[in-house]
């Protein structure tokens, strides 16, 4: 937001030096009833579904809260320069990351508004020219608030077209670079494959370990390459009924852990199934597993992941929770965007692709993460007949 943002803005809605002493001779009644202000403000929020999604974690309403309670007081006090806008466009900044709607500035600045003119009435209803100033004042004010939050989601939605953009690119280059690999690493595993056979069975340890050595690498880089052409290409899902056993088997089958790690499934009921690609949500359990035994051993200690099936009537719900590190909070709403990885070793598709696989299922992924306590992935898919 560039510096004369401001200048131009507030010229534009004619807000002076008479605005501002309107705004401050409010201030102490507005101090008096500033809990009914945040009591108000978060009951409308918390009653909405949409947001009420985005601002599960009890501890993000918290903060929000004591987040408005600071915007809310800075309002009436002066100067209204560079660094109050500043502080404006971070708070903006922070409801795009929590994935707040756009919609809800509008809204949020309309119960403002409200409170604040009864404030107003409060404080200058007997003198009805300073009354009509300082309604004037709060409506220029709260024009300019939502005029920069507004332009906070502009500019988010701006790096999300370039980001479309060189994704796209990006996608067509990963799709052809895979295909030109695939050849390759099946020779390698092709050779790794009849070279174990060939080794008699009381080979040394030295020529052992560096042959597993190579096998991992080998997968590693064959997944990889699946995950570029998977995320590069969109396919319809290939629906099937599977067994959730067997889906589970196939899952963990492809995880490479070590004994430190320790999976325990469970599936209510126990036999079973859902109609869903199999390869497909398999896939997706993989890598949410994958990324789970990584959390894990970065803790450098023994863990557990507990990998569960729920089957209803309406749906299939499976989690995957770990005792790892967990995830920020801040870091919530990033982690299935496509490249967003905090690993100088990963490439930022995983999660992008298990969120994919889900929305062509006509299903949903999400998140649950008490930093230090490990975190919970949920995948919900439409149960079919």
């Amino acid at each position: 937001m560039d510096a004369s943002f401001r200048a131009r803005a507030l010229a534009y809605l004619r807000f002076d030096g008479d605005d501002e002493a309107a705004l401050v001779r409010l201030q102490p009644a507005f101090a008096r009833n500033e809990e009914r202000l945040l009591d108000d403000f978060y009951g409308r929020v918390l009653n909405d579904a949409d947001a009420r999604a985005v601002l599960r974690d009890e501890r993000m309403v918290d903060s929000l809260r004591e987040s408005l309670r600071h915007w809310a007081r800075s309002l009436l006090e002066p100067p209204y320069d560079d660094a109050y806008v500043q502080k404006r466009a971070r708070i903006g900044q922070r409801h795009v990351q929590v994935g707040l709607p756009q919609r809800f500035m509008p809204l949020a600045m309309n119960a403002m508004r409200i409170h604040l003119h009864r404030v107003a009435i409060e404080v200058e209803g007997a003198d009805h020219d300073r009354l009509l100033r300082a309604i004037g004042a709060i409506d220029k004010l709260l024009d300019f608030e939502l005029t920069v939050m507004l332009e906070t989601y502009a500019a988010d939605w701006g790096a999300r077209l370039v980001r479309t953009e060189r994704l796209a690119t990006i996608g067509q280059l990963a799709a052809g670079v895979s295909h030109e690999l695939k050849n390759p690493i099946g020779v390698v595993n092709t050779s790794l494959l009849l070279l174990k056979q060939r080794l008699p069975q009381d080979v040394s340890v030295a020529i052992q370990k560096p042959v597993e050595r190579i096998t991992r690498a080998a997968r590693h880089a064959a997944d990889l390459c699946t995950q570029l052409l998977e995320f590069a290409r969109t396919k319809e899902p290939r629906l099937q009924r599977v067994a959730l056993e067997e889906l589970f088997a196939d899952a963990i089958a492809h995880v490479d852990r070590p004994e430190t790690v320790t999976i325990v499934t469970s599936i209510e009921p126990k036999e079973a199934s859902a109609v869903l690609d199999a390869a497909d949500i398999s896939r997706a359990l993989t890598n949410l597993l994958r990324n789970a035994v990584t959390a894990i051993i970065d803790t450098e200690r023994a863990g557990t992941i507990r990998l569960h099936a729920e089957s209803t009537d309406e749906l299939v719900v499976f989690t995957i929770a770990d005792d790892g590190p967990g995830i920020p909070l801040e870091l919530q709403t990033q982690i299935f965007e496509p490249l967003f990885t905090t690993r100088s070793n990963g490439v930022g598709l995983g999660l992008a692709l298990c969120r994919d696989i889900a929305t062509a299922h006509g299903g949903s992924i999400d998140v649950h993460s008490d930093p230090g306590h490990g975190a919970t992935f949920t995948l919900r898919l439409p149960q079919r007949a």
